[in-house]
């Protein structure tokens, strides 16, 4: 059995403009949104997840960040592709191999 591997993605929303002011967001993406929190809380329970936020400037700078661990590439990019706010095109997503350097105890 090989080592797990780190990774991160990157979210963002896209470029629709409705999506970036949160008072004009409709249902379907609330939903979405809270579909996709549900799915990073359980892959932190499961220890996949080891961290995941996002950035508190409501513009279309603003970004989410999922740091993780995954066997290898093609299980990380279906990680990534299976998070529902990827998969329901609400948020655009990009991967990285990572390495977390630090963290606090």
């Amino acid at each position: 059995m090989s080592e797990k591997q780190q990774f991160a993605y990157i979210l963002q929303l896209k470029k629709e403009a409705h999506i970036h002011e949160p008072d004009s967001w409709t249902d379907k993406d609330k939903k979405i949104v809270a579909t996709h929190f549900t799915y990073l809380q359980k892959l932190t329970e499961t220890g996949t997840v080891l961290m995941a936020g996002r950035s508190l400037v409501e513009t279309t700078e603003s970004f989410g960040i999922v740091v993780f661990q995954a066997k290898t590439a093609d299980e990380a990019q279906q990680i990534m592709d299976n998070d529902p706010a990827v998969l329901q095109g609400l948020m655009t997503a990009k991967l990285h191999p990572f390495s977390v350097a630090l963290w606090q105890k």
